[in-house]
């Protein structure tokens, strides 16, 4: 994974995203300004804009005029049109993250490091999507 260093809540953050050859681009859009990177799968290009958000923002309530648009190297395109949409392809890009016996994340995940208590991962979900992560688990478990 390459490490991406930028500021995370006002301090230092490492973050992980999949690097290598980029089939896939990504276009941002919230509060009149915009966005275009490229990554190797949906995954990293959804966690790469919810980065770019908790980067630019406190909590959802302050994203406007808000859009996530995902296209491969053939045209194929999936779109998130809210916060909780963008929120949801994350929660489940994490079902294959493997986690111990204690709940303790067993390497490095988004912008968590390896040993993250699974509560603390938690709390991300609970902040940025409307119904929480028990919402999440209602709905995709």
């Amino acid at each position: 994974m390459e490490k991406n260093y930028e500021k995370f809540y006002e301090q230092p953050k490492n973050c992980y995203f999949a690097s290598g050859e980029p089939p896939y681009s990504v276009r941002l859009e919230a509060n009149m300004r915009h966005e275009i990177v490229e990554f190797e799968d949906f995954d990293s290009c959804f966690l790469w804009a919810l980065y770019r958000l908790l980067l630019r923002f406190r909590g959802p309530e302050e994203v406007e005029d808000f859009k996530v648009v995902v296209v491969d190297d053939v045209g194929f395109s999936l779109e998130c049109n809210s916060v909780d949409e963008l929120v949801a392809n994350v929660w489940k890009s994490m079902t294959d993250m493997p986690f111990s016996y204690d709940d303790k994340l067993e390497e490095d995940w988004f912008v968590f490091d390896k040993g993250t208590d699974k509560d603390d991962i938690m709390e991300l979900f609970d902040r940025w999507y409307s119904d929480g992560s028990k919402g999440l688990k209602e709905k995709y478990f």
